[in-house]
């Protein structure tokens, strides 16, 4: 169920056969050393029937290739090797700035491809997602239990939940590193 790829080193949380969404989350968050907690709304219908709303707030480590709004890895064009890592510097600035209030660089890395005058790079971030309102994984219920039910499934399977799929020792010092935070 929550089995697509994220990318090489990261792969969406799966959860286990008959596991309810509650824990297959609290296994994610102690597996990756992540935080969620709940914000939790009661509202009553006019016919006195209650629904209560719960939209989680994520602290987590993310590690990912710099994307469009609809997913697609931004690719950056240069024509001189000296000017990528000028070209890096200001797309992490960029980045930065765009993200300055709930992210934390970590760390990054490009990728170059391409020869002569048509090299593009691509940027990879890693970084701490802090305190962050998940507004798209909102869950809403007639109990306070079903309604972080429903947010933990739509949590899980929004991609917001990643663990390291560990293929190189360059990782493994990523890893470390973050674990150290």
């Amino acid at each position: 169920m929550y089995s697509y790829s994220v990318s090489r080193r990261w792969d969406t949380w799966r959860s286990r056969p008959n596991q309810v969404p509650t824990d297959a989350l609290a296994n994610w968050i102690s597996k990756t050393k992540a935080e969620v907690d709940w914000v939790p709304t009661l509202t009553r219908l006019p016919n006195n029937i209650a629904v209560h709303t719960v939209t989680p707030i994520m602290t987590c480590v993310k590690c990912h290739p710099l994307m469009d709004d609809r997913g697609i890895t931004l690719s950056y064009p240069y024509s001189d090797p000296s000017q990528a890592r000028v070209l890096v510097e200001r797309v992490i600035e960029d980045w930065r700035s765009r993200y300055h209030g709930y992210c934390e660089l970590i760390d990054y890395s490009f990728h170059t491809g391409g020869y002569g005058s048509s090299c593009v790079l691509s940027v990879m971030v890693c970084y701490k997602l802090k305190k962050h309102l998940i507004q798209d994984c909102q869950g809403q219920g007639p109990s306070l239990k079903e309604a972080k039910s429903i947010a933990a499934r739509k949590l899980l399977e929004s991609g917001h939940c990643v663990r390291a799929l560990i293929t190189n020792s360059t990782l493994v010092y990523l890893l470390l590193t973050i674990l150290a935070f």
